[in-house]
């Protein structure tokens, strides 16, 4: 068995597709992650709180994502992992929310060590229970996503709309095999 960690990471703004095709990559057999900012809100949600209280602090809330992620990638097998956004995505929410960035966060991103990034084109926007940013919000999120890792030394790819199996078929074509068929994060 490979050892190595092979780790690629689906960014993008809100409704870019990266649930979708973390879904169609993990029926491909690829050990994937899914997003822990989402997985925070669930769990609060879960505890009776509303997403308003959830988001009410910025800051507080990002420590908390940053907490998770770094949970997430220490407990990721050995192999091909694909994340559902990857340490830097919380640089761009601090950006986002004007808040200056958190010492524990840069620290972090130092360490970060990912194969490559793909970085997903907007779909229209679609909001839940858990996302509810504008389009306007949808759009600079997606520029400060893509500043971000533009400025860090990870391989990044480009990944435009296409119909979801042509744009699955597109990122799959930069990944090697998967390794981990029967784990999903």
């Amino acid at each position: 068995m490979n050892d190595m960690k092979h780790w690629f990471v689906l960014s993008g703004g809100p409704a870019t597709g990266k649930t979708t095709m973390l879904t169609m990559l993990a029926k491909r057999g690829y050990a994937v992650v899914s997003e822990t900012a989402r997985a925070h809100i669930e769990a609060e949600l879960a505890h009776g709180r509303s997403l308003e209280r959830i988001q009410s602090d910025p800051r507080a809330f990002q420590t908390e994502v940053l907490c998770r992620q770094e949970d997430a990638e220490r407990a990721a097998p050995p192999g091909v992992v694909i994340f559902d956004r990857g340490i830097p995505d919380i640089r761009a929410y601090y950006r986002f929310h004007g808040i200056p960035e958190d010492p524990a966060l840069t620290e972090a991103i130092h360490h970060a060590s990912y194969e490559r990034v793909f970085l997903l084109d907007p779909l229209p926007m679609t909001t839940d229970h858990a996302r509810v940013e504008s389009r306007a919000e949808q759009l600079e999120i997606c520029h400060l996503i893509h500043e971000v890792y533009d400025e860090l030394p990870f391989p990044t790819t480009h990944i435009p709309v296409l119909p979801m199996e042509e744009r699955c078929a597109l990122i799959q074509s930069f990944l090697p095999p998967p390794t981990h068929a029967e784990d999903i994060l």
